[in-house]
């Protein structure tokens, strides 16, 4: 009997196979339930029930085709090969792909809820390492962006971005990653072996923050190196490394909107770094064996404690705009030129504008760097003081640079080396230092032009208020003009500018002051260590001139000497000129050149062709191109 049914059961399927094939579709039956209202005409009989099965499944196959699930659950179904257009394009694609434009944080199990005790720096939470390496390695692979949520992510060992990646983007929604190794914790490592090859790979991070949980300032918080990956790093925060992010032979990256926390004390912190760019270089190597860091850009990036940035070997090409460093333990901008006798490093092309540095060491330290540009910026001192040999802008040595608009505040007393120190062929102009201590006797600029010939210094329209003068160190050649300095109190200043000869220094105590009608200086002492002061006199030793207030001396040993050869024969006496004992051999240069910006009181000035005596008294002056000049017209007699 159990047979016979069997047989009546499957003879009622059978009808119903074809239909099932030809066409499964989604639709409701109109069936009520027997069992609620126990009424006899709401039993489905076997028919419609075979029928209904095979509208909806393939009852040959076992297999359902194109369901449609509305308001419901599918627990344990796979549809990743299921088909799905996003609204208005015209094609579908797999919910694998679509999955893929954006890799989830949350489909591979990262927790991102790790506690960090600030006190202890003790850590708790999930280690989402393995995790996050995983969720790196496919958005990698993928070249889709990885997205996390937000959370704290506790990472035990470095996350690498594969140099097989066809791109990686990082967003990170305001995640912090809470590193518990003295490692580095993202790593973009891949040396790019053709031209070809160069920054194939591009990268963005941007919008995190990464911890050190011991803050034992060990380790990079983010490290490229080599020529494969370029990008941005943009919106991060870093606290606690030895470094915060690292350029390592690498070029054409990106740094906007970073604040790295960096060490404070005082013996290590100048060993900690916010920004770090080297590339690879060794005593003898050639260029085409040095690996380069290049044409790096830092913008709108801050810095606390530490060196801001330290530029190594190797490197051409950084600049740092809207760079601030403060209360730096070490200097603002670090920048290592090649050393005096020692081979070349290959380093030059350093920019800082529109900044703002603090340091304990110093502002900028860029000697034997070449081609360097200092423009906009703002130098102050950190509240814990500076060292004695403080520069706010230490650059000698130099084969092209410019140092201009720049303002340096809070010169403090007993420092022993000046706020500007530069060397070489250098242009400064625009600059504004106040505050040096009226007792300290080092000027303001200390300058080391070359000797010999060759480049010039171009020293013009700077000011050195309530502070020290212009000293000349090497006797080799400075033009400019319009450098005005005074001392502490006074209330005029003296303009200092400069011919083709050195000048050695001028220091004052105190300037013409209303009461007195004086000026009071002090000695002048010459590259040769020899005293040239003359009593109750202003003494400017192989420079062209001297511009000051209402000239009223006390008595006739009140003279201010304007020396435009080494006997000082030209003189303001009384506020009107004594005789020059120049002649014509004596004003001229065999070549028939004169000194630029010279002037003299000529008695006998004539023009070509006019004899002796037949000329009139006039002031020649010396042009820029070595030639004499009165009334407009050249002076020849």
């Amino acid at each position: 009997m159990k047979h016979a049914y069997a047989i009546f059961i499957s003879a009622l399927l059978l009808p119903c196979m074809g239909q099932a094939m030809a066409n499964p579709a989604n639709f409701v039956p109109n069936w009520r339930s027997y069992t609620q209202a126990r009424n006899p005409g709401d039993i489905v009989g076997s028919p419609d029930v075979a029928a209904s099965i095979g509208r909806k499944v393939d009852a040959l196959n076992g297999q359902m085709q194109n369901p449609e699930i509305q308001e419901g659950t599918a627990t344990g179904l796979d549809v990743t090969g299921s088909v799905i257009k996003a609204a208005g394009a015209p094609l579908a694609r797999t919910t694998a792909e679509h999955f893929s434009d954006i890799v989830n944080s949350h489909d591979f199990g990262i927790k991102c809820n790790a506690s960090l005790n600030t006190a202890t720096h003790a850590v708790s939470g999930t280690d989402d390492t393995a995790a996050i390496q995983m969720a790196v390695n496919v958005a990698a692979r993928l070249g889709s962006p990885i997205n996390f949520h937000g959370g704290q992510c506790l990472i035990s060992a470095p996350i690498v971005i594969p140099p097989s990646a066809s791109a990686f983007t990082l967003i990170g929604n305001s995640t912090v990653f809470i590193d518990t190794a003295d490692s580095d914790v993202f790593t973009l490592a891949g040396e790019n072996l053709s031209d070809t090859d160069f920054g194939r790979i591009r990268f963005d991070m941007r919008n995190m923050m990464i911890i050190k949980a011991a803050n034992n300032f060990l380790g990079t918080a983010i490290s490229i190196n080599g020529g494969k990956f370029r990008g941005i790093i943009d919106n991060v925060s870093i606290s606690g490394f030895h470094i915060g992010i690292a350029l390592l032979n690498t070029s054409q990256q990106r740094i906007n909107n970073v604040h790295i926390d960096a060490d404070s004390s005082i013996s290590n912190g100048a060993n900690s770094y916010g920004i770090y760019i080297e590339g690879t270089w060794k005593p003898g190597w050639t260029a085409a064996q040095t690996k380069f860091s290049a044409n790096n850009t830092v913008s709108s990036a801050t810095v606390v404690y530490g060196t801001g940035a330290y530029i190594g070997n190797a490197v051409q090409g950084v600049r740092l705009d809207n760079f601030a460093t403060l209360e730096s333990r070490g200097w603002g901008v670090q920048a290592i030129g090649a050393k005096d006798g020692s081979p070349q490093n290959y380093s030059e092309a350093l920019e800082v504008r529109n900044s703002y540095l603090e340091g304990y060491l110093g502002g900028i330290s860029a000697d034997n760097l070449g081609l360097f540009h200092i423009i906009n910026t703002n130098f102050d001192t950190p509240s814990v003081g500076v060292a004695s040999n403080w520069s706010a802008i230490h650059a000698l040595g130099q084969f092209g640079g410019t140092v201009i608009g720049n303002t340096i505040d809070g010169y403090r007393k007993g420092q022993t080396t000046s706020p500007i120190v530069l060397g070489g062929a250098v242009v400064a102009t625009g600059n504004n230092i106040t505050g040096l201590s009226p007792s300290s006797s080092i000027p303001c600029f200390d300058l080391f032009p070359k000797t010999g010939g060759g480049d010039n210094m171009l020293i013009s329209d700077n000011r050195c208020w309530a502070s020290g003068g212009y000293k000349n160190e090497t006797d080799g050649h400075i033009f400019g003009s319009n450098n005005l300095w005074s001392g502490l109190g006074n209330n005029q200043t003296i303009s200092v500018g400069f011919g083709n000869q050195g000048f050695e220094e001028i220091t004052v105590s105190k300037e013409i002051s209303s009461s007195e009608q004086n000026i009071h200086m002090h000695h002048a002492i010459d590259s040769s260590g020899n005293d040239r002061t003359t009593s109750g006199a202003i003494n400017m030793f192989g420079t062209s001139y001297i511009s000051f207030g209402a000239n009223n001396p006390a008595g006739p040993e009140q003279v201010v000497y304007l020396a435009n050869d080494t006997k000082g024969d030209l003189a303001v006496r009384s506020g009107g000129f004594s005789l020059a004992q120049f002649t014509f051999s004596t004003m001229l240069h065999p070549d028939g050149s004169c000194v630029p910006a010279s002037s003299v009181f000529v008695t006998d000035g004539r023009n070509t062709g006019e004899a002796a005596g037949a000329g009139t008294g006039v002031i020649a002056y010396c042009t820029m191109q070595r030639r004499w000049f009165a009334n407009g017209a050249p002076l020849t007699h």
